[in-house]
Formats: structure tokens, sequence, C-alpha cells
């Protein structure tokens, strides 16, 4: 009976593998095209500073473009927590982190965009502020129906929520965001908005102290690399800030001397 039950039984965990992972690239996909989505938006406003208040149109746009391809990326979260069951969830932590924080492929070195980083590019371009790890949790979990279940007490979820994001997951794609800002910046400073371009440099400075003071407490091996592509994208916006403020010196000594 043992030699019954054990192929049932690596079967249907196979199965229930195959079926995460399928979701999960899903989810990889989804947020890889919100990422596109909100910058091809952020271009077709004509504006890159979004958080003001006298921009609340262009915020309501993009809000309305955004939040649909969210709502799918976290209904498909809550498809792959439907799969687990009560304690699960390191046991399938390599087939779900991938969709969630993303992984460097020593083949191609390029990080495949995934959900924290889509989610908090959109949540700073509409709040103007990092979001939080809760923030993230209650939103998958307002996003999921309650027949999924997720919302009962378990010893798997004691916050009562679908999606228990880990630290490690969460801090690594929070690391991806400043390339994204950094695109933000390099667009501001070709549309000649200098004071958004400096604003965001300052914010991406304090986020590399704070974010570089925490990374003792996570024990991953990816960390090393994301903060060599955090570094990389801050030496790229101050490029573009320096740039942009020679020329428009260079510009006004010329219209002096005319």
């Amino acid at each position: 009976q043992l030699y019954v039950v054990l192929p049932k039984t690596l079967i249907n965990e196979n199965d229930r593998r195959e079926r995460i992972l399928k979701r999960t690239r899903d989810v990889v996909t989804a947020a890889k095209r919100a990422i596109f989505s909100l910058h091809r938006l952020v271009v077709q406003c004509n504006t890159v500073l979004l958080t003001s208040r006298m921009w609340q149109e262009p915020v309501e746009k993009i809000k309305s473009t955004a939040i649909p391809l969210f709502e799918k990326i976290h209904l498909d979260i809550g498809y792959i927590c439907q799969q687990l069951q009560p304690g699960e969830h390191y046991k399938f932590f390599s087939s779900i982190s991938f969709g969630i924080q993303g992984k460097t492929h020593e083949r191609d070195q390029i990080d495949r965009p995934e959900y924290v980083e889509a989610y908090s590019f959109y949540y700073f371009l509409v709040e103007n502020q990092i979001i939080s790890k809760e923030q993230i949790e209650k939103d998958v979990t307002a996003a999921n129906p309650p027949w999924y279940g997720f919302r009962q007490q378990t010893v798997a979820h004691p916050k009562n929520t679908p999606f228990d994001l880990t630290y490690v997951d969460y801090m690594l794609g929070l690391a991806d965001l400043t390339g994204e800002i950094m695109r933000l910046c390099i667009n501001a400073a070709a549309k000649g908005k200098s004071e958004y371009c400096s604003q965001l440099r300052h914010s991406m400075y304090q986020f590399h102290g704070n974010f570089t003071s925490l990374t003792h407490l996570v024990d991953a091996k990816d960390m090393n690399q994301k903060l060599t592509v955090m570094e990389q994208s801050l030496e790229k916006m101050d490029k573009a800030c320096y740039t942009f403020a020679l020329r428009k010196a260079e510009h006004d000594i010329r219209s002096e001397e005319r």
C-alpha cells in the first residue's frame, strides 16, 4: 500500500508545484507589463510631476489604468496562496519567490520585473512614498474574495492575510525600485523638469541610506548584487542631474553674451 500511496503523493505534489510555477510566471509577465504601462502613462501625461495636487488628472489616469492590472496580479497571487496548506510557504519558497522579488540569472544578468517592484513603483507615483510590507499584504488580501478562505485565522497566516510577504522578498523587491526611479529621473531631465529630477535624486539617496542600514538583517545571497545595481542607478541619476545643470549654465552664459 505504501508503494501505491507514495507515487500518487509525488504526482500530486509535482502537479501542485507546476500550477504554482505557471501562475508565478503569469505574475512576472503581468508585473512587467504594468511597469511598462506606468512609464508610458508618465510620458503620455506630458509631465513627471505627478505627486503635486495640481496634477490630480494624471494621477487619476494612472490609477484607472494600473488598478485593473494589479487586481489581476493580486488574484493570481491569491490563487498561489490557495494552493498552499498552512505552513507550506517555505516549502514552495523557490517556486514563488522569483515572481515576487525576482532572481538574477547568471546567463543574462538581468533581473526579471516582479510584483514588489511594479507595485512599489505604482505606489511611489501615486503617493510619493515607499510602500510598506503591511500595505502590500493588505492590498492583496482586499483584492481576493472571502471564498478563498484566506481570512481564516491559521498558523501559516497569523495576521489573517492570504499573502505572507517575507522581509527578504520585500527588501529585494524594493532594491529594484531605484532602477525605475532612475528612468523617471532621466526622463524628467530630458523634459527640463530639473526640480523634480533633483527631488527624485534626493529621495533615492535617502532611501539608499536607510536601505543599506538594514541590509545586515537580511540573509540573502542576491543582496550584494542588488546593492551594486542600486548604486549604479544612483550614479546615473547624478550624471543626469549634473549634465542638465551644466547645459543650463552654458545656455545662461551664452544668453548673457548675446
